[in-house]
């Protein structure tokens, strides 16, 4: 049977057994957390309206989900069915727990879904987070927490709705946002809930917080433009709801603008048999929070959030070795630093750790929003006023998101993912135990098949390798991501000029594409990963296909070449190759200066084939005239890309013995004087031909044209030879350059 998730006490749902996993709200979300350790609650969700974006009209809002350092999520996508299908729960088995039938025929969605081990065996559990045809988009579910007094008045239902279907139910019955809040509130209404619960849903016309208060209150709002929002499933995040009693005696709600709520979410307090715990603000508005959560304490992430979005100003909290000891009145919204967020600067959120600050996870034990206990990222960027079957890219990152690569999907038109995505039938057995983490990331299998598992064990051995692999690591996962951002504008492009009935086509094969490509790439670097840590770690970890000095990658993927079709007047260019990392040589490692500059001729090879001069690559030379080191720079054309540099040395001009004179136990050297590119000489001889254990004159003036070499043995023969050197001062430091020797000469000593 696997790992089947536990039961729950009765009239609560399953998931607060099992406390990490639980995913985050936003907005009044986090307000209503309670009764629950807050390092237990390691979800973190992320709001940025389109004010604080780099794009006009584009917003994003996303989550991670933290439950196990190794824990293997599976996205793919649930076909329509006919009206009547049947929804269930298996969150208090699946006898007694929810049941719902679909009110009409139901819409196409992608989800990301547990093993189906984790659920009894069922399949279609915790659908999470997905995009159906309509363009409508869900990211489920913050476990939250309600207060004695709630609790005793509206209970949790145990055959109400929970986690395990809002999203399910959303996207198959919903063709709009403001639909699926309806829809789940009517629900609620009648059928109560399991558990407490917030999500988020959204068009590419608005995004709505859903919030289940008690077994059947509720409440949505559509999340503002003017405030970004970080919430790791904290209880007392500041935020006012405009609903308040129709008069004293009515406790009927009157809700603003944008707001939707349980016909009785005042009534059910004020009203409550054990005495009314109703609060409301001066304005007389209720208090929600309070009214029906519990507080806490403050939170390390959330100043970890905060310091990300560079906006401390106002906040009052104390830390302690690393670690957020108090926080007065954490507000829900806040304006940040600056007001240009990409979706990289989005992705980069999941993998924070706050580096350099007063909550450092890296120095500190604090639980960090970059946290090993993710099972995955969701990050979706809506864009205002498209086609909703293009508004909104779904990016899907199955893992943590310190080492990860989050893909891109047009998810409203998906029909099918690539096989590397696996399924919820997938053997979890490489999984291991949490303390045997590390060598199964070490063993390679069939399982290297799949993106969840080679992303699984790039995170496990990152985070247990931090000084030697993660830097090297981290720079190459993020050039990847960076690439794939880059080259998905240019699908995007295509795709929002491309006919309606050719768009499913084109999305199915982008997201193939980006799915294969990025799996390469990943799998690649984690047998590499593998091999570093069984083999020689003098070095710091660094992946081949990395270019250092661009901080890109070596080899680009092909996504965009792969997937824009060809026109007669515009064909496809195959992506570039990057020379980055050729293999670059000359006829000799040293050249003579002769007064010239000197461009000697280059071989290029790229993976064992020799490019060609001019057609795959220019040349450029630098400091080639003079002694010293001189720089060949190859720059890459047509099919290739990049740059590669190779030196090669130019010594001084060889100066050879033109006259020997014996002496008496002593012999003088004589040579013509170097007039240009020359510091001095040196002089060798020896008993030997061979110059074997040969003793060495400097002269030191390259003016001076012979040198007596005395104290020898007399009547002896010697053989002598000379060289030119050369001293070069770059960049406060000299090099000495010398020719080569000359010809070796004799002569005898006189007694």
């Amino acid at each position: 049977m696997g790992r089947v998730r536990p039961k729950m006490e009765k009239g609560e749902c399953m998931k607060l057994s099992q406390i990490g996993k639980i995913a985050l709200p936003l907005a009044l979300a986090g307000t209503l957390v309670a009764g629950v350790p807050l390092e237990a609650l390691a979800c973190t969700q992320v709001w940025i309206p389109d004010a604080y974006t780099a794009d006009q009209g584009v917003w994003y809002f996303g989550r991670s989900e933290d439950y196990s350092s190794r824990y293997f999520k599976i996205f793919g996508v649930e076909q329509a069915h006919p009206k009547g299908f049947l929804y269930y729960s298996a969150e208090n088995g699946v006898d007694s727990s929810f049941k719902w039938n679909a009110e009409k025929p139901t819409y196409r969605y992608t989800f990301v879904r547990d093993n189906h081990k984790e659920w009894s065996n069922q399949p279609n559990a915790y659908s999470e987070a997905g995009i159906n045809e309509k363009g409508v988009s869900c990211s489920a579910t913050l476990t939250t927490a309600y207060n004695d007094q709630a609790k005793a008045a509206d209970p949790s239902v145990k055959s109400g709705i929970g986690e395990y279907d809002y999203a399910s139910v959303i996207l198959g019955q919903s063709a709009t946002a403001r639909e699926g809040v309806e829809l789940i509130g009517r629900i609620i209404d009648e059928k109560g809930s399991c558990g407490r619960d917030q999500l988020i849903i959204s068009d590419n016309k608005e995004s709505w917080l859903f919030c289940v208060l008690s077994g059947h209150q509720w409440v949505a709002y559509q999340l503002p433009e003017d405030g970004v929002s970080v919430n790791p499933n904290m209880s007392n995040l500041r935020v006012d709801l405009d609903i308040r009693p129709t008069s004293e005696n009515d406790p009927t709600p009157v809700v603003g603008k944008n707001i939707l709520c349980s016909k009785d979410i005042i009534k059910m307090p004020k009203e409550a048999s054990a005495g009314s715990f109703l609060v409301l603000n001066e304005n007389g508005t209720i208090n929600v929070p309070e009214t029906y959560g519990k507080a806490d304490s403050g939170n390390s992430r959330y100043i970890q959030g905060r310091h990300f979005f560079d906006a401390m100003n106002g906040l009052d909290y104390e830390a302690a070795d690393g670690a957020v000891t108090k926080l007065t009145k954490p507000t829900q919204f806040f304006k940040p630093g600056r007001s240009n967020y990409t979706v990289k600067d989005g992705l980069n959120f999941f993998a924070y750790r706050g580096e350099g600050t007063d909550v450092d996870s890296n120095v500190t034990s604090v639980t960090a929003i970059g946290s090993q206990r993710t099972t995955e990222t969701n990050f979706f960027e809506i864009r205002r006023g498209m086609d909703p079957e293009i508004a909104t890219i779904q990016w899907e990152g199955l893992a943590p998101g310190e080492f990860n690569v989050e893909i891109p999907t047009y998810s409203a038109l998906l029909t099918s993912v690539n096989h590397r995505y696996g399924d919820v039938y997938m053997d979890d057995a490489h999984e291991g135990q949490k303390d045997k983490g590390v060598d199964a990331a070490l063993q390679a299998g069939s399982w290297d098949q799949y993106l969840p598992y080679v992303m699984m064990d790039l995170n496990t051995l990152g985070d247990a390798n931090r000084a030697k692999v993660a830097p090297g690591l981290r720079a190459y996962l993020d050039a990847v991501q960076n690439d794939l951002i880059a080259q998905h504008k240019q699908v995007d492009a295509t795709m929002q000029k491309t006919p309606k009935a050719e768009r499913q086509a084109l999305a199915n094969k982008a997201a193939d594409v980006a799915a294969e490509q990025t799996w390469a790439k990943c799998e690649k670097v984690l047998q590499e990963v593998r091999a570093y840590l069984k083999g020689d770690q003098a070095k710091p970890f660094q992946a081949s296909d990395y270019n250092a000095a661009t901080k890109g990658l070596v080899t680009p993927l092909a996504y965009a070449s792969s997937v824009i079709p060809a026109t007669p007047d515009k064909p496809v260019t195959p992506a570039a190759t990057s020379i980055a990392k050729a293999k670059v040589s000359t006829a000799k490692s040293k050249y003579t200066y002769t007064g010239k500059a000197l461009k000697p001729k280059v071989t290029v090879k790229v993976a064992g084939k020799t490019l060609k001069a001019n057609t795959d690559y220019t040349m450029s030379y630098k400091a080639n005239k003079n002694v010293g080191k001189a720089t060949i720079t190859v720059t890459g054309k047509g099919s290739y890309t990049g740059k590669v540099t190779k030196t090669f040395k130019i010594v001084p001009k060889k100066t050879g013995v033109s006259k020997l004179v014996k002496g008496k136990k002593s012999f003088t050297v004589k040579w013509k004087k170097q007039k240009a590119q020359a510091t001095g000489y040196q002089i060798r001889f020896s008993t030997k031909k061979s110059m074997k254990s040969a003793k060495v004159k400097t002269v030191k003036s390259a003016k001076t044209t012979s040198l007596k070499v005395s104290k020898l043995k007399g009547n002896k023969k010697y053989y002598v030879q000379m060289r030119t050197y050369k001293k070069v001062k770059v960049g406060g430091k000299t090099t000495t350059y010398y020719s080569d020797w000359s010809k070796a000469k004799a002569v005898k000593t006189r007694k």
